[in-house]
């Protein structure tokens, strides 16, 4: 019995003394603490020496307010066409890490197909940030588009580390370096006075980012960005590009100073995979004091998905790891299905036309194994929906399909052809909903 207690002891002091060796190595290996006060609702700090060029999406903003006053102040001085009607196009790209060549292959054979639109507003998140300034800059950088997507291997993302040391004493698992060298290639000088001259002419892009202590999905305008035209507005381009696409864990985090305060920024697909800013500007306003009605005006939301609404099947191993990763991933693709269907219902309120395009089921690359010729193909799927004579879809796929609206009928109620009319009259009872919601936010301009 003593040989027992003897041999016990000695497991737990082995055990012991592994816990604080290691507890040793955390404490003098790791990054520092980060140690500074955090209030319950705070905005953002402002970045020393530039403008205001990024805002909290949902809350009122007076420098974005003024800014978009400006944008659509430049919008009512372009010629009025024969028909009376402007157009206002407005461009949202998803996040979906490689699998940005599809929407790369679209925007492409969308300018070859010759009616690309002339964007007003361009929005992204993660891979879809990487894009929006060369699809908000103009088909002449299209080129850049096919170089940046078409055919990437992971070694252009990402370099791995040791497992051990970057789970001990490190932020992620990867180095984002390749992923940085290749945004710098793309985003130079003169992309940005290109999306500068663009800023000024009234068109607006911007892209998302999540402040990681506040939980804020951060909306960060790339034209006001590029105004400023100096090598450190150049710096600050290509952190928040790299912040919008830096997946939790995996890529590390992008330090922004503010002063007294560092703030650590990631993938803004956390929390929105694709947007349209919510509330940082009341456009209403805008158009009224543009002297403008948007009734008089022809908006279009185009939405760029890059991937499918539905995740493959996969054989789920009976580890925590493998339920956790996919618990995740069938949690991220709710979110993509409940933000398509917001900013349809979005553009439903703005009476804006809705198209939509998404990867067919099964297409879907998976980042942690790709090859070049992987991304090419996807990159020609992309283009080759565009060579279709009805490429978009004009609501969400499967959005008050018939069959779905009939069961909502009473379970054991009898159905015959005299149900038609209710069913008709429920779809209308929808658009006038829909309509009512529009005259509401009408009627708030003046608030």
């Amino acid at each position: 019995m003593r040989g027992r207690n003897r041999s016990v002891a000695w497991r737990g002091l082995s055990v012991a003394c592994a816990c604080s060796f290691v507890g040793w190595l955390l404490t003098s290996c790791a990054w520092p603490a980060r140690v500074f006060e955090l209030e319950v609702d705070s905005g953002l700090d402002p970045l020393p020496g530039l403008p205001v060029v990024r805002a909290i999406d949902g809350r009122p903003n007076q420098a974005f307010q003024v800014s978009f006053d400006q944008a659509i102040a430049e919008f009512a001085r372009t010629p009025v066409p024969a028909d009376g009607t402007r157009d206002f196009d407005m461009l949202v790209l998803s996040s979906g890490g490689v699998n940005g060549a599809f929407g790369a292959g679209v925007l492409t054979a969308w300018t070859e197909r010759g009616d690309r639109p002339d964007f007003w507003t361009v929005t992204g998140v993660s891979v879809g940030a990487l894009m929006a300034p060369f699809a908000f800059a103009g088909p002449e950088f299209d080129d850049r588009l096919e170089e940046l997507f078409a055919r990437i291997s992971p070694a252009d993302m990402h370099q791995e580390k040791g497992v051990i040391s970057s789970v001990l004493f490190d932020e992620s698992l990867m180095d984002n370096s390749p992923l940085r060298r290749s945004i710098a290639r793309g985003v130079d000088m003169e992309l940005m006075r290109a999306v500068a001259k663009r800023h000024r002419e009234g068109r607006r892009c911007m892209v998302g980012s999540t402040y990681l202590d506040y939980g804020h999905f951060v909306v960060w305008d790339l034209g006001a960005i590029a105004t400023v035209g100096t090598d450190k507005a150049l710096e600050l381009f290509r952190n928040v590009l790299t912040a919008s696409a830096a997946i939790p864990v995996v890529y590390p985090p992008v330090r922004f100073a503010t002063g007294e305060r560092e703030e650590l920024h990631v993938d803004g697909a956390v929390i929105r995979p694709l947007f349209m800013p919510q509330n940082i500007f009341n456009g209403y306003k805008s158009a009224e004091r543009a002297g403008i009605d948007w009734d008089d005006v022809e908006a279009t939301m185009y939405v760029i998905h890059n991937g499918s609404l539905r995740p493959k099947p996969v054989a789920v191993q009976r580890d925590t790891l493998d339920i956790a990763t996919r618990t995740v991933t069938m949690m991220s693709y709710t979110m993509i299905n409940e933000h398509v269907l917001h900013l349809f219902m979005l553009s439903q309120a703005w009476k804006a036309q809705f198209r939509f395009a998404t990867m067919d089921y099964g297409d879907e690359l998976n980042v942690q194994d790709f090859t070049p010729d992987d991304t090419l193909e996807l990159f020609e799927k992309g283009r080759e929906l565009m060579t279709r004579s009805t490429p978009w879809q004009d609501s969400p796929p499967g959005y008050l399909l018939r069959q779905d609206i009939e069961r909502l009928a009473p379970v054991g109620s009898e159905r015959n052809s005299n149900d038609e009319p209710g069913i008709v009259e429920r779809l209308r009872s929808i658009e006038v909903q829909l309509r009512e919601l529009r005259s509401e936010l009408r009627a708030a301009r003046g608030k």
